[in-house]
Parts: C-alpha cells; sequence; structure tokens
C-alpha cells in the first residue's frame, strides 16, 4: 500500500484552503457589490449581453431626453393658442359690436386702435421662445418668425420662419416633427375657406379706421364681412387647439413606452449580472464554515504527523 507523505497531506490541505478562500472572496465581493459579473472572465457570454443592453439603455435614455424637451415644448404651444383664441375672442367680440349700423365714426377709430395692439400681442404669442428656440419658427427656430410694421395704421405682421419643422428620431424606428410651425398657427382652412389671421385682422383694422373711404353703409358691410372672416379664424384656432393636444398625447404615449423600455432593459440587465443574494449569503456561510473545519482539520492532522520524529520516550 502507498503510503501518504506528509508533504503530499500538506499540499493537499493548502490547495483546499486556497479554493475555499477563492470562493469565499468571490462572494464577498458579490455581497459587496451585489453583482455576480462585473468582468468578462466571470461570465464571458452574460458580459457581452449586459455591454449590448448597457448600449441600448443609453441610447433609451437619448430618446427619453428629447421626448421630454418636446413634452415640455408641447405645454408652450397649448398656452400660446390658448392666448390666440383668447385675443380673437375679444376680437370676435370688437366684431360683433362694430359691424352694427349704429355704431358711430369715433367708436370704431377707438376699436382700431385696441384691435392694432392685439394685433401686436399675437405677433409677440408668435414670436414664443423657450430658450434658444422660437417655438414657432419651423426649421428656422434661431430666429424670431414674426417681423411687425407698425407705420402708416395697421400693423403689417410677416412671417419670416419656415413652414416646414425638424424631424428627431424618439425610438429606434420612430420620427416626430419637432414642432409645430407658426404657418400651421395662424394660417389654413376653416369652413372650407382660406384663412391667414394677421391679413384678416389687418384689413379688420382697416376697415374700422375707414381708411378706403367708405360710405357708412359701405364700411359696414365690410365689416360685417371681417365679422365672417373672424369667425373662421376663431374656427381655425379651434381646430389648432385640437391639433396641438393629439401632438402632445403621442408624446405623452411615446414618453411612456419609453419608460416601459427602459424598465425592461434593466430587468434584463439585472437577470444577466445581478447577484442572488440570498443565495450568495447562504453560499458565503457554508464556505466559511467548511474553511474554518478544514483549518481545524489540517492543524489536528499535521500536529499528529510531528509524532513521526519524536525519540521513542523511556519509561
Amino acid at each position: 500500500m502507498m503510503r501518504v507523505t506528509d508533504a503530499y497531506r500538506f499540499n493537499f490541505y493548502t490547495t483546499t484552503l486556497d479554493n475555499l478562500q477563492s470562493q469565499i472572496n468571490t462572494d464577498e465581493n458579490e455581497i459587496a457589490s451585489g453583482l455576480q459579473v462585473t468582468n468578462p472572465s466571470d461570465n464571458p457570454a452574460a458580459y457581452a449581453q449586459n455591454v449590448e443592453i448597457q448600449a441600448q439603455e443609453s441610447t433609451n435614455t437619448q430618446y427619453a431626453s428629447t421626448l421630454n424637451s418636446l413634452n415640455t415644448q408641447g405645454t408652450f404651444y397649448s398656452s400660446a393658442v390658448n392666448s390666440i383664441g383668447n385675443v380673437l375672442t375679444t376680437i370676435q367680440q370688437l366684431a360683433v359690436e362694430q359691424s352694427s349700423s349704429t355704431v358711430d365714426a369715433d367708436s370704431r377709430s377707438s376699436a382700431a386702435d385696441e384691435v392694432n395692439d392685439l394685433i401686436e400681442q399675437l405677433a409677440a404669442v408668435g414670436n414664443t421662445k423657450v430658450g434658444d428656440s422660437y417655438i414657432f419658427g419651423g426649421t428656422m427656430s434661431n430666429n424670431p418668425p414674426y417681423t411687425v410694421d407698425t407705420l402708416g395704421g395697421a400693423p403689417v405682421v410677416t412671417f419670416a420662419g419656415s413652414a416646414n419643422v425638424n424631424q428627431v428620431a424618439v425610438t429606434n424606428s420612430t420620427t416626430v416633427d419637432a414642432g409645430i410651425s407658426g404657418q400651421t398657427i395662424f394660417t389654413g382652412t376653416a369652413n372650407g375657406q382660406s384663412v391667414d389671421i394677421f391679413q384678416t385682422l389687418q384689413t379688420f383694422s382697416q376697415d374700422l379706421a375707414n381708411t378706403a373711404g367708405l360710405s357708412t353703409a359701405q364700411q359696414t358691410a365690410a365689416l360685417q364681412t371681417d365679422l365672417g372672416n373672424i369667425n373662421n379664424c376663431v374656427d381655425l384656432t379651434a381646430d389648432n387647439l385640437a391639433t396641438v393636444g393629439t401632438y402632445t398625447k403621442n408624446i405623452g404615449n411615446l414618453l411612456t413606452a419609453n419608460g416601459t423600455v427602459s424598465t425592461t432593459l434593466t430587468e434584463d440587465s439585472g437577470d444577466l449580472v445581478n447577484a442572488d443574494m440570498a443565495k450568495v449569503v447562504s453560499d458565503y456561510s457554508t464556505l466559511t464554515t467548511a474553511y474554518q473545519a478544514a483549518l481545524y482539520t489540517m492543524s489536528k492532522v499535521e500536529s499528529m504527523s510531528i509524532l513521526n520524529y519524536l525519540p521513542a520516550s523511556s519509561v
């Protein structure tokens, strides 16, 4: 029978202790970090999958940032179009009053001044700026989209922006409008009629001031026509409120979907790299117990082996 040498026995125990200590160190790291995969060598396949997921998370975070900006911008669109509607309602009421044949010239002249002020107010709404961008400028958002010439009677408002808007990616396969052009808000079609809000109000102001020198009957008829056109402006703005509502709702839905994707990616990453803490703690306890037991056994066996080298005692 082959005799087990002391050197072999010692190497066996030290190897066992080293292996146990290595496993203990691994469990300690997992307990401290909460992760079972931190380096490629821990689990090459899981590590590679997690790197891909992290790239997807980064892209999804960028999409979320874009959507949050659009969502914030949407509140400014809603506020602006509501303001336009309020101004037009005021002008509509003026038109109802001033289109009556009983209104005198002084009243209409005063109303023209009021309308001029409201036109400038609308132009200011059209030049709403959020951060560094004019939200109604379309692709030309760096400069005010509306200029106002106030010389010589009714203000003349000119659109200097773009009817086109930029497109931005919000998912890997989806792009949306980055805004709404003022051309969409202040011009369009209502009740089957072409509508230009600023042109309509400019004409209304001029008719109130009677710059064409019309007779009273002719001026009243012109103002009644203006009232119909202003009603179309009000209806166009109501349609635009619905358009803005649809736009902001779509952004909100995309934000919700983005959050769902983010949660899924986080869970997938966790499944790959997170440690099972209950199992790790249990394993750690078992390994430390085994380590202590191995130390104890080694000390006993090694101390007994020393007797082989002691001289026989005489009685």
